[in-house]
């Protein structure tokens, strides 16, 4: 079969319906580039043996910043937790669209099904999203394309509609079935991959909103150990096992204070501050040395310091975060 002379632009999430999208488009030999959007709410790490096993090169665009404004401001409001999707999509069709004339690609491939996420899926988001975008005429989306109004580009030949799918619903079946007749069994099991939809996480992140502590680092933070917050709205993150010590570790560079038990294995505390006082440091020792072994001794010693400084060590009795009028989050 002759190659297509087309060129489509697939956002590529890593989960089926992207892949099939772009297994739909590769079936009629049109050449397929992607683009997958990063952030701290949302990574796929398998995304690159992804884009290998589909064979097409893969384009990464940090989506941080214009996340971090929508979470502020959604102007299509937020689905159950603090999910901005209708929001987030038309930025990443935008921010795709911009990108497409770059790479000389013809249209845009999106894995969208028609009625698959009540909110973000429903016939007058994607039509919103398609139109706002400014690309809504180049945007394809295979798995329910003849669900949805004719695109110039299929109009034109870009693509053929007619090799194109009506998908609608919440139901996999159609997908799994696609997926066993591609042969494909790289993708993950449905579960909101997204963390802006965790219950546990946006209650955090409501806090931080609250705070105007809203930097990539901080969001980082939200995903790891015990959360407090001092009387001046200071936080306090402490450690919960030695995975979320290395992750805390690996997170910080000068910023912040870390505390950790002198000459001893234990929780790593982070104090979410570049001025300590005492009104901070106190809580944030004495928390590290009450989520140790040495919880009930009557006095421990705490070091703290940031990246590439000299450690301070004070000695310290372990409290609870209540007797220490802590407020856990």
């Amino acid at each position: 079969m002759r190659t297509s002379p087309f060129k489509a632009l697939a956002l590529l999430s890593g989960g089926l319906d992207s892949i099939l999208a772009v297994k739909i488009i590769q079936e009629q030999n049109i050449s397929v580039e992607a683009v997958s959007f990063q952030s701290p709410f949302f990574r796929n790490k398998q995304i690159d043996d992804v884009a290998l096993k589909l064979g097409i090169r893969l384009h990464k665009i940090d989506m941080t910043r214009e996340i971090l404004a929508i979470i502020q401001n959604p102007v299509y409001g937020f689905g159950k937790n603090l999910n901005p999707c209708i929001d987030c999509h038309l930025s990443m069709i935008k921010r795709s669209g911009e990108f497409l004339k770059e790479i000389h690609a013809d249209f845009l491939i999106t894995g969208e099904v028609l009625g698959e996420r009540p909110k973000s899926q429903n016939t007058n988001a994607l039509n919103l999203i398609a139109k706002r975008s400014g690309f809504g005429d180049i945007l394809v989306r295979p798995l329910s394309a003849k669900k949805l109004k004719i695109t110039r580009a299929e109009e034109e030949g870009f693509v053929d509609r007619e090799k194109l799918l009506d998908l609608a619903g919440r139901s996999r079946e159609p997908q799994l079935a696609l997926a066993k007749k591609y042969g494909i069994d790289y993708f993950p099991q449905p579960a909101g991959g997204c963390l802006l939809t965790d219950p546990c996480f946006c209650d955090r992140l409501r806090h931080s909103l609250r705070l105007k502590k809203m930097n990539a680092l901080d969001i980082g933070l939200l995903q790891v150990g015990r959360h407090f917050l001092t009387g001046k709205g200071v936080k306090i993150i402490v450690g919960r096992d030695d995975a979320e010590n290395r992750k805390i570790r690996d997170l910080l560079k000068d910023e912040y204070y870390l505390f950790e038990l002198k000459d001893a294995p234990g929780p790593v505390t982070v104090l979410c501050t570049d001025e300590p006082d005492e009104e901070s440091i106190i809580p944030a020792a004495s928390l590290t040395a009450r989520y140790s072994r040495f919880r009930g001794e009557k006095s421990v010693e705490v070091v703290y310091y940031r990246k590439n400084e000299e450690p301070r060590c004070v000695t310290i009795v372990p409290r609870t975060h209540l007797e220490l009028n802590l407020k856990l989050i």
